[in-house]
């Protein structure tokens, strides 16, 4: 029961530090955007504020910050809309309710939906058929963007840029509906922002984002599993995947195809295929990966503690076991933070960027920040954002042309002023090396603070 205090219409409170501002001092006149340098003095210290609008009669109203592409690095606030409270009529946050409501963004070239439903929540919904269809290949599939002439009297904007050869170009991403790994990544994206949000310690202290554990994360993505935020199709994911848990043994049926989420504990090779241990919220269960079934170019020993993603049915014999169906999905969550890395070259750079107290970005959705595009890290703080990519992979025709486009991309931005671009290209000699100088003149600089 919330405790009765003195309703304060239009004022706002920092949950962590007990102070208040007013409606006004928080955003620009006339609008939901957060005035930078007030935001900027309420994130200071605080990486995940959490405000309480003071306007209802028996209690504050819980609400967060979410990051929303508004010019230069805006942000956009929201409400946590999760309990039965709602703002007085004379709050100036009860009047862009609905409007909150009915906002809906896609996702295009991931095949996901972005929306805000009935229940104040934003879900996530991936298009993406049949999970349980046969696949010639399970891999994800890439991400193709081709640059394309646009008419600039349109006044087309921050995707458009010159070229080396002075023509006007926008990026354009051209991929269909959303792959396996694709859902697991919207699915980890939503977990994530949740841990990120409300994770805390046995002792009730509120864990910050950049020291979230990969157990955190997975208990967000069950969070949001059972909240039903995430979607497949059009339906609740909850429908067909589980996370071990207690709670969940008694619904498993014989036959019954499930996608199970956990993280990868001990693996053992057996006769029949490798028998792993999946770790969930409280429980852990034992899938079996038949021969020819297991990933590619993925060797078992280095399983440990990965997120695993797989399609299984089960085996209601006396050992109770999923027997998985389709190769499964493993990604590596890096510590601290579980952040989502997508090789060994990535997680090398984020504990090299780590040690040098930068501010680290990993971007979880395509942006139009950046173009259409998903950086591999951003480097925040400095006038323009320092976008770094890096590059693994040989021999293969689409990947390189992929790579140039971004390039040209990314080159044409920085030389607009708008970013700062930076490159580990594991193909060739020396580029760590020099990437290393980089961040070495980065940390030194003061033209780009």
């Amino acid at each position: 029961m919330n405790k009765r205090h003195d309703p304060k219409v239009g004022v706002f409170r920092i949950e962590e530090t007990g102070q208040e501002y007013t409606y006004g001092s928080i955003f620009e006149p006339g609008t939901e955007v957060v005035n930078q340098a007030t935001l900027d003095e309420i994130r200071m210290g605080i990486q995940h504020p959490h405000l309480m609008c003071l306007c209802h009669l028996v209690g504050p109203i819980a609400m967060h910050f979410q990051r929303h592409r508004i010019g230069d690095q805006m942000v956009r606030f929201w409400d946590n809309r999760n309990n039965e409270l709602s703002h007085v009529a004379d709050c100036p946050r009860a009047r862009s309710e609905d409007v909150r409501a009915s906002k809906e963004r896609k996702q295009v070239a991931s095949g996901e939906k972005i929306y805000i439903a009935a229940d104040g929540y934003e879900h996530s919904d991936s298009n993406i058929g049949d999970i349980f269809a046969p696949e010639d290949d399970d891999k994800e599939e890439m991400t193709r963007a081709s640059p394309v002439r646009v008419d600039t009297a349109k006044g087309e904007e921050p995707s458009d840029l010159n070229d080396s050869s002075g023509q006007r170009t926008r990026v354009r991403v051209v991929r269909g509906n959303t792959k396996f790994g694709g859902l697991i990544r919207n699915w980890y994206v939503m977990g994530y922002k949740w841990a990120a949000d409300y994770a805390k310690t046995r002792d009730g202290v509120r864990i910050s984002a950049e020291n979230l554990s990969v157990q955190n994360v997975l208990w967000g993505m069950w969070t949001v599993l059972y909240m039903k935020l995430v979607e497949a199709n059009g339906k609740p994911l909850e429908k067909i995947a589980f996370v071990p848990h207690p709670s969940r043994r008694n619904k498993r049926v014989d036959g019954e195809h499930k996608l199970i989420l956990g993280v990868v504990g001990k693996v053992r090779e057996g006769t029949q295929g490798l028998d792993i241990t999946v770790h969930g919220i409280g429980d852990r269960w034992m899938v079996r990966i038949p021969q020819g079934k297991a990933p590619r170019r993925r060797r078992a020993e280095t399983w440990g503690n990965r997120l695993i993603a797989v399609r299984a049915v089960y085996r209601d014999l006396e050992m109770e076991y999923y027997e998985a169906t389709h190769r499964p999905f493993l990604v590596q969550l890096v510590e601290p933070g579980g952040v989502w890395v997508d090789s060994s070259y990535e997680a090398r750079l984020y504990h090299e960027l780590r040690s040098r107290h930068f501010q680290v970005d990993k971007p979880l959705r395509d942006s139009e920040e950046f173009y259409g595009y998903r950086p591999d890290f951003v480097l925040r703080g400095f006038r323009s954002p320092v976008i770094i990519e890096v590059y693994g992979v040989q021999n293969m025709a689409s990947y390189d042309e992929h790579k140039e486009t971004k390039r040209r991309v990314y080159r044409a931005a920085m030389a607009q002023g708008l970013v700062w671009y930076l490159e580990w290209d594991v193909t060739v000699a020396n580029s760590w090396d020099k990437l290393i100088r980089d961040l070495d003149l980065l940390s030194r600089s003061t033209e780009i603070w």
